[in-house]
């Protein structure tokens, strides 16, 4: 579904950062369009302490895709993991040194395994750079966890971006 802008009959390509998110985007790109690249900024004194600025698309050089792997999430699940076994180890060893009645949250332990081997597996995130004329780069990353519910925003900026010869390189898997 295509959307018309009030201004000059442009329309919009992806929505990358809905309105309730834009205090957690500040500085980043939350929407392109045909005819402009729009950027949450922090707005000092305002009630919702953000505003959208335009960005010409003609000022644009370059779009640059990366399908990612957040590292420290990545770092923080395979920890996690870690931890749990090695809580489970020690339960184990020392079982006949535990107290009568010491109650043992079995469930939290698998739970928390399970957390932690998503996190260091399956953590993914789009990221997509806007390189403009003055040397400045504006960039969109989603949260590691929404990687799946932004797939299609994704791919139609890549799309546009190919269509109107900005594409410079898409990294990762997210061509596919």
């Amino acid at each position: 579904m295509t959307q018309t802008s009030a201004a000059a009959s442009e329309e919009s390509v992806a929505i990358l950062v809905h309105q309730d998110e834009y205090l957690k985007h500040l500085g980043e790109v939350a929407s392109v369009t045909t005819g402009h690249i729009r950027v949450v900024k922090r707005k000092f004194v305002s009630k919702a302490g953000w505003e959208i600025v335009d960005v010409p698309l003609a000022d644009c050089t370059a779009i640059k895709y990366k399908d990612e792997r957040p590292l420290f999430k990545i770092f923080l699940g395979a920890l996690f993991t870690v931890l749990t076994v090695f809580i489970c180890y020690m339960i184990y060893v020392y079982w006949d040194r535990l107290d009568p009645g010491t109650r043992i949250p079995v469930g939290a332990l698998g739970f928390a395994t399970l957390y932690g081997l998503g996190w260091a597996f399956r953590s993914r995130r789009h990221r997509l750079l806007f390189s403009l004329r003055d040397g400045r780069t504006l960039e969109w990353k989603s949260a590691s966890g929404d990687y799946k519910y932004k797939v299609a925003s994704a791919r139609k900026t890549v799309e546009f971006a190919r269509s109107a010869g900005l594409l410079a390189s898409v990294t990762g898997r997210g061509d596919r």
